[in-house]
């Protein structure tokens, strides 16, 4: 769920599993020399953990966990709520890159990376490799429609083909979620709100942030007596795990976004504060808590709008700015609201600065084109 930077900073922050010696023989620099021969040795799958930066080899996958060896022995499960990413020892390069591209957000270069990947390099390896490759493609077209905020057919029909083909995919509760945020942008709620609650067969933090998920569907129609119900619903299912502590959090923030819908600005603004209190600071590596964490400042500059605080507001936004533009969602809503309060503030140059940024960095998000429609 995380990128290929958190890679470079856990590699950097953890104590890599080195090569226990081969039984006669030696691995040296990817040879092997066995019996006076020499052979290639088969690069080790590569699987990153929030704790962990694992090699070995990935024997099976399915939606709740993948079956993966060490290199040092030793056989594990490790669950779809642990994973950051994985990499197999054999697949393409240019799949690398593409997936990289993909985590980053760089949608357009993820596309082009699978477009140079021939059928005939993907000949002979494991299913599980093929299984990427399609995901890396249907993720990312599907990725760039969302964020361009264009309904897209074809990337509903390749993420739901996706679906229909790979039925055992680690990758199949994310590609579920997807398909919901796509039949939303297209403004079909029911068929949204009936993808999501697929994900309430998964571990107990998917089954939470279905119930997210389906109340932030009710929120984007303005139902927001609907929406708590589904936030409230969320916080009702009893995990403990770290991963479902996270999308507990996220049904806070949703219960403030319903807060400030039915016009309790102050009452929001008290929850919101409690909840990024209890928020640990997000690392560099844990993307997910960045997203909740940035989310919680818009929402706290929603609330303080709400309220008639505009400096309060500010501040908000700012801190989104200043602190988690690597959230992009909620920094190009930042920007927006920023040359907003600049402006009304008596600050022309700041405006005119989030606005050159905003259009810089986000030209095909709904902020950038709302921001042109109420100037012209």
């Amino acid at each position: 769920m995380t990128s290929f930077s958190n890679e470079i900073w856990l590699t950097q922050k953890l104590r890599v599993q080195r090569q226990r010696p081969c039984w006669f023989g030696f691995l040296l620099a990817g040879w092997l020399v066995v019996w006076g021969s020499v052979v290639v040795a088969a690069p080790p799958d590569k699987v990153v953990t929030p704790e962990e930066i694992l090699f070995g080899r990935i024997q099976s996958t399915s939606p709740n966990a993948l079956d993966f060896e060490g290199q040092t022995g030793g056989r594990r499960q490790i669950g779809v709520d642990e994973l950051v990413s994985m990499q197999f020892g054999e697949e393409p390069r240019a799949l690398t890159d593409a997936r990289r591209d993909l985590l980053e957000g760089d949608y357009a270069a993820a596309l082009a990376g699978v477009a140079e990947i021939s059928s005939g390099d993907l000949e002979g390896g494991a299913v599980e490799i093929r299984a990427d490759y399609d995901y890396v493609r249907a993720a990312a077209e599907a990725r760039q429609a969302l964020a361009s905020d264009t309904p897209s057919r074809p990337a509903r029909d390749a993420v739901e083909a996706f679906l229909k083909r790979y039925s055992r995919t680690i990758r199949r509760y994310e590609m579920i979620e997807l398909a919901g945020q796509l039949a939303l942008a297209a403004g079909d709620r029911g068929d949204a709100i009936a993808w999501y609650q697929q994900l309430a067969s998964g571990p107990p933090a998917f089954a939470i942030r279905a119930a997210c998920l389906e109340g932030e569907a009710w929120l984007v129609e303005h139902d927001a007596d609907e929406a708590m119900k589904a936030f409230e619903r969320g916080l009702a299912i009893r995990s403990g795990d770290a991963a479902s502590r996270q999308e507990k959090l996220t049904a806070e923030l949703g219960r403030a976004a319903c807060l400030i819908e039915q016009g309790k600005a102050a009452e929001s603004v008290v929850l919101i504060r409690q909840v990024l209190a209890k928020a640990e600071p997000p690392t560099e590596a844990d993307v997910q808590a960045t997203q909740t964490v940035a989310r919680g400042y818009v929402l706290l500059g929603d609330g303080y709008l709400a309220a008639d605080e505009p400096q309060d507001a500010l501040l908000a936004y700012l801190t989104v700015d200043l602190v988690y533009p690597k959230a992009a969602r909620f920094h190009a809503e930042s920007l927006f609201r920023l040359v907003k309060l600049w402006s009304v503030g008596g600050f022309p140059q700041r405006a005119a600065e989030a606005r050159r940024r905003l259009e810089a960095l986000y030209p095909q998000s709904h902020w950038a084109a709302d921001l042109s429609a109420s100037t012209d």
